[in-house]
């Protein structure tokens, strides 16, 4: 318990630091190349320095505005607005009509098992090519349309087994809050795109577009470091931490009695994948395949 408790304060940490670096940068950009009557209002900030006991500079006030900025998610990201509003950003909608009711068919079966209810839930569907599931915030369980066109309701419950031990386990926790943090850094490296396309357009005008073909260039290369340090907290939790949470919430899926399910559907999810040459998907980020299915097998073996 601790040393989990210790990790996920350093993702937050390091979440924090990494998009922090990213959100000034693009502030001193902002800083740099606008009005300085354009600041009035962030200036105001020069009263809360002085109470802090900050030389009211303007590179203290920048770093005071991205503290702000990245101190929002952490006492924002537990509210139900906030993590509808993130998975409607992440293309999750609420699953409506026949794949509502296939969805809710195979979930009340993990419900049966836990003691929960469907509606103690919410569940989505994303609209996109890959074979994947996941779990968001609270109480929030996202499944991808060909996942749930491609599995039978039991395999299907086995894989949103899988999906409650993350929430059971609070794996999502710390997920949500990085992922807010993160959504902040996304929002400077878009406007930043934004600059590059307009400087795009702008290089075609004779005797200005050379300069504005040089900032383009100049933009690139930060964008390309700043989306790094944006991507950096999601890869050191990919590479260092996912796998023990993974294989914890296939053991609670077969705790529940749902193991040969688990496994018949990530058999089902991999073959699948395969076939269709995804090398990013679910499988992609997660422990091997192969491993996660022996372990069921054992633990199946043990019951």
């Amino acid at each position: 318990m601790t040393s989990d408790f210790i990790r996920k304060v350093a993702m937050v940490i390091v979440s924090f630091i990494s998009n922090a670096i990213v959100v000034n940068m693009f502030l001193t950009l902002a800083w740099l190349f606008t009005p300085i009557d354009g600041w009035d209002p962030v200036l105001k900030l020069k009263v809360l320095l002085r109470f802090l006991h900050i030389a009211p500079n303007p590179d203290n006030v920048i770093m005071v505005f991205t503290a702000l900025l990245l101190l929002v998610p952490i006492f924002v990201y537990r509210l139900e607005l906030v993590q509808r509003a993130v998975l409607w950003l992440m293309g999750a909608r609420p699953a409506e009509g026949q794949e509502k009711y296939w969805l809710e068919s195979a979930f009340s079966m993990v419900c049966e098992k836990n003691g929960m209810a469907v509606s103690d839930y919410k569940l989505y569907v994303v609209n996109n090519g890959l074979l994947n599931a996941f779990a968001f915030g609270r109480n929030h369980i996202a499944v991808t349309r060909p996942l749930l066109q491609a599995l039978s309701k039991e395999r299907l419950a086995g894989v949103l087994a899988h999906e409650v031990g993350h929430l059971v386990h609070g794996d999502t926790q710390m997920m949500t809050l990085t992922y807010c943090m993160q959504n902040v850094g996304l929002l400077a490296l878009n406007i930043l795109n934004g600059v590059i396309g307009v400087c795009g357009w702008v290089a075609k005008i004779p005797y200005v577009g050379f300069a504005a073909a040089i900032l383009s260039w100049m933009l690139f290369l930060i964008v390309v470091v700043m989306r790094f340090l944006v991507n950096l907290p999601a890869n050191l939790v990919m590479l260092f931490f996912s796998r023990q949470d993974e294989y914890a919430a296939d053991r609670y899926a077969c705790e529940l009695g749902l193991g040969s399910e688990l496994h018949d559907g990530l058999e089902q999810i991999s073959e699948g994948e395969q076939n269709m040459k995804f090398p990013n998907n679910l499988l992609s980020t997660h422990p091997d395949t192969e491993n996660r299915l022996k372990r069921i097998d054992e633990y199946l073996d043990q019951k």
